[in-house]
């Protein structure tokens, strides 16, 4: 959940710990002794209306009243971070530390432009060397509680944002991390309680009203989780994941149409979000609007073509529109990745035989018979789509089979194999057997009602 904010929260480290923002979330603030009070509030005021290069040129302007000093300089360093200017950040840092090499503040500023840079490798030994120094750096602890966090070390992460948060109880990156591990933990009733302190300590800051929003989700607060992704999309308008955060909300109240319309945002936002597409997808299908779930099933593979769950249902969405060869294409790559999922693989020799290729078909499902038990029902009804000799044995274990969906199933692949012998009678006969199915959600059920329409 809010991972994808943990490393704001590191920008955001730049900002409040300057003590010149509306928060506090640094516990080792930077001072900003001999720059006159109406240049801090410039300074303030632009980064509250999110122009760090404003409050760039703000400080700059202090210099006129006011000399350099190794404070003021990280101050400056943090402001060019923050801008993203991380070699102008990185010279003035290294300029503080060649006379002050223990300089605390000059080595979180160092670690906020390896945390910006993504070195994440390099920012831990900074980290490491500062808390050497100075083991109360609130700012650090937070820091290292988040790579912690991102390396999945839960129980370490938890321990620097306690002892964080014991040390400045205004930490924000801090407070906000303790309620990421505590939602990770599932202990959503406690992450509420921190997320609830993120907001009051940071009532401008959206990821804490989104974060919230997710809590609120889990403990079945669903209106409350609306409200808040309101307020964060407020403050934040074109944060694509609230949109899609909203529309997983929708979906839950079973408004399914206005859900659209937030993954729809969201990928307008950032076309690259890949698993707004994936929910898009999905509920288009669920309302039978196939052209367009196909459209975004194909972006999906398009943006991550290890998202192998994408590929059996788009292989369904083209067997639906008669596509079958890129129906074929789509079961069999689904097969490839999930091979324990033999239906798919017999889904893929159908689709080829359907399209016309059954020297291909039948070549495909020899080479993967080897994944096939035996015994089971995949390779009794494979046996029938290598040859219609196998019919009599075949027919037989879908009589034999107890277990209703099981055999349903069966009856899906037997009745399509009669249909392309052209034995229509007994194909839909069996087609019913399978259309009859109490799943709706197995594909075969789903075809088998399909090819009946």
């Amino acid at each position: 959940m809010c991972m994808r904010n943990l490393c704001s929260l590191l920008l955001l480290a730049v900002v409040f710990s300057l003590g010149v923002g509306c928060l506090s979330a640094g516990g080792t603030r930077v001072r900003s002794e001999g720059i006159p009070d109406e240049h801090l509030a410039s300074i303030s005021d632009a980064l509250v209306m999110g122009n760090p290069e404003e409050a760039i040129r703000a400080y700059e302007q202090s210099f006129k009243a006011a000399p350099e000093t190794p404070a003021t300089k990280i101050l400056y360093a943090r402001l060019l971070i923050l801008s993203l200017r991380l070699d102008e950040a990185e010279k003035v840092v290294n300029e503080v530390m060649a006379k002050e090499p223990g300089n605390v503040d000059a080595l979180f500023a160092r670690s906020l432009i390896f945390s910006a840079r993504g070195e994440r490798g390099k920012q831990k030994d900074v980290l490491g060397k500062l808390l050497a120094v100075d083991p109360n750096h609130s700012e650090a602890l937070a820091a290292l509680g988040a790579i912690l966090l991102a390396e999945n070390n839960l129980a370490e992460a938890k321990i620097k944002f306690e002892r964080a948060a014991q040390l400045d109880p205004e930490n924000l990156a801090a407070v906000t991390g303790l309620g990421t591990v505590l939602y990770r933990e599932r202990n959503f009733k406690e992450a509420g309680r921190w997320f609830d302190k993120a907001v009051a300590l940071a009532p401008d800051y959206p990821f804490a009203y989104s974060d919230r929003a997710l809590v609120k989700r889990r403990l079945g607060d669903l209106n409350g989780a609306l409200a808040d992704l309101q307020i964060a999309i407020g403050l934040e308008p074109d944060y694509p994941y609230n949109y899609y955060d909203r529309g997983r909300l929708l979906m839950d109240l079973g408004k399914l149409e206005e859900a659209i319309r937030e993954f729809s945002v969201a990928v307008k936002l950032d076309p690259d979000l890949f698993i707004a597409f994936v929910m898009r997808a999905g509920l288009y299908d669920d309302l039978n609007k196939i052209d367009a779930a196909i459209a975004d099933y194909e972006q999906v593979i398009a943006l991550n073509k290890d998202y192998f769950y994408a590929y059996a249902s788009l292989g369904t969405l083209y067997f639906m529109k008669d596509r079958f060869t890129e129906a074929a294409t789509m079961f069999t790559t689904a097969f490839r990745f999930q091979p324990d999922q033999s239906e798919y693989g017999l889904l893929a020799t159908l689709a080829l035989k359907k399209a016309g290729k059954t020297e291909q078909a039948v070549t495909y499902l020899n080479s993967i018979l080897p994944y096939f038990e035996k015994k089971s029902w995949e390779y009794a009804t494979a046996q029938f789509f290598l040859t219609p000799a196998a019919e009599f044995n075949t027919v037989s274990a879908v009589n034999r089979e107890k277990n209703r969906a099981l055999r349903g199933r069966m009856s899906f692949y037997v009745g399509e194999q009669y249909l392309l012998l052209g034995k229509k009678a007994e194909g839909r006969t069996f087609l019913n057997e399978a259309a009859s199915i109490p799943n709706e959600r197995l594909i075969e059920r789903r075809l088998a009602a399909h090819e009946l329409r």
